[in-house]
């Protein structure tokens, strides 16, 4: 069988070569793979531990190419937008000539600058100051002055734009504007509504140019809640924003005010309806009445929530046997019964009150007769014989008894 095998072998070779060959033995054959396989692995791990340094080399390139490319490359371009314009000298105006600045044709600037691709990155919008400079204005009007640029130090400015801008200025003045309350963002039951808004000061003093100070008709304080639950009085601290007459905010940039925020305290009322009832004078009571009729039966009353939460009714009659048959209270009378700080809400008629008593039963009448007398005894009339001497008070015995 080996020899076959062989035979096979050298069979194929002959075939491939058209050389002759000798059988070779299966147990040699077998050795001549094994040792194969063992350079095939030899190979592979060479090859493998060439990789790593191949790796390593691609690497350092990689390292160097980002190194020539940020720092020793040719110089690259960037463009920062929405740079601030800032204004200069602005006392110095207002303290020489009496005028201010009052509006500016652009208030950003977009720089160009060039430089290294690494310094480039490294820098920000923040890193720009872009200015004018009105201290050497010396009137008031329309003026165009240059946009002035600070720029980092690593890089160098290549453009502004806009290179100038237009400026408005006009004489400082006064203004004083009343305080305005807005409250907002919040939640609040049907049943609850603001009733008194009063901030810590009613108005304002604010100076500036004349054409906007014109322009200005309040200083409104805006009441931000958060969307909170209100049910009781509160006291809120809000900043202030100069509006015109259409409640529109006025740039606030170029005016002045010794105020920033206003203390504003809010209280709350509650409004409920409640039903008109009736009482008794001391030792009278509703044996006594036959009917008693309130109209209306019911009015609302507004007030603190402390005090409208417990009132359920309100007593306007104070019944008594002298009480007329009917009873008419107009809305003064009727706000003169009720507690401090609560009033009447949509109610401007009257109460009728009307009120039927018992009449009090008379007592029965009662006939006296005259006293019956009996006359004396007539004078005349001799008594008895029996009775003669008991009348007399004679004790003595007759005189046929008497002893000689």
């Amino acid at each position: 069988m080996k020899k076959r095998q062989a035979a096979e072998i050298c069979g194929d070779d002959l075939r491939e070569s058209g050389t002759a060959c000798e059988a070779v033995p299966a147990s040699e054959e077998h050795g001549a793979a094994r040792a194969s396989g063992k350079r095939g692995k030899n190979i592979f791990r060479n090859e493998n531990l060439m990789l790593i340094p191949r790796i390593v080399c691609v690497f350092i390139a990689l390292v160097f190419w980002i190194y020539v490319v940020n720092v020793t490359s040719v110089d690259s371009e960037k463009t920062f937008t929405k740079i601030p314009i800032k204004v200069e000298g602005a006392e110095t105006l207002s303290a020489s000539t009496g005028f201010s600045i009052y509006d500016l044709s652009e208030s950003k600037v977009s720089v160009t600058v060039s430089g290294k691709r690494q310094d480039l990155l490294d820098i920000s919008e923040a890193g720009f100051y872009a200015y004018i400079d009105v201290s050497g204005l010396t009137a008031g009007g329309k003026h165009t002055l240059p946009v002035k640029l600070s720029v980092p130090e690593t890089v160098s400015l290549v453009s502004v734009s806009p290179s100038s801008i237009v400026i408005y200025t006009d004489e400082n003045t006064v203004k004083t504007v009343p305080v305005r309350v807005d409250i907002s963002a919040y939640s609040m039951s049907d049943r609850y509504a603001f009733g008194e808004i009063r901030p810590s000061i009613n108005s304002v003093e604010v100076s500036g140019p004349a054409t906007l100070l014109s322009r200005i008709e309040a200083a409104r304080a805006d009441l931000d809640l958060g969307s909170a639950w209100v049910s009781s009085g509160f006291v809120h601290n809000s900043p202030i924003t100069f509006v015109d007459a259409s409640g529109l905010p006025v740039d606030s940039g170029y005016v002045s005010c010794s105020v920033a925020s206003v203390d504003v305290a809010v209280t709350v009322t509650m409004s409920s309806e409640i039903r008109l009832t009736y009482g008794f004078e001391t030792g009278f009571g509703q044996s006594s009445v036959a009917s008693v009729t309130i109209s209306p039966s019911t009015v609302t009353v507004s007030g603190p929530p402390e005090k409208v939460s417990q009132m359920g009714r309100l007593s306007v009659l104070s019944i008594s046997s002298t009480t007329p048959a009917e009873t008419i209270l107009d809305a003064d009378a009727l706000a003169a019964l009720l507690p401090d700080g609560v009033s009447l809400v949509g109610f401007d008629g009257s109460v009728r009150i009307t009120v039927e008593l018992i009449p009090e039963t008379a007592p029965p009448e009662t006939t006296s007769e005259p006293p019956v007398t009996t006359a004396p005894p007539d004078d005349t009339t001799e008594p008895p014989e029996d009775t003669a001497d008991a009348l007399t008070g004679d004790d003595s015995p007759p005189a046929d008894t008497l002893s000689p």
